[in-house]
């Protein structure tokens, strides 16, 4: 009698610990992992188009460059 009580309260607990703590410890986990790659896929994404001549900077630069401008700075003391 007294095995099946420490039987029951052991499965109990058991069932207790894993939908308790178990389970929503995994759906976290899961939801972060998902988070992160979506996140890291967004960076890669960033980068793919910011390497694929989407240079908007280098442009001004080879404009300003081809006028032959030349300014002398002096040095500030």
């Amino acid at each position: 009698m007294v095995t099946y009580l420490f039987y029951g309260l052991l499965v109990y607990l058991l069932f207790r610990f894993i939908f308790h703590f178990l389970l929503p410890v995994i759906r976290v986990v899961s939801r972060v992992k998902q988070q992160v790659n979506g996140m890291r896929a967004a960076s890669e994404q960033q980068f793919r188009n910011q390497t694929q001549g989407n240079n908007w900077q280098s442009e001004p630069s080879s404009k300003q460059g081809s006028k032959g401008d030349y300014i002398d700075f002096e040095e500030v003391k």
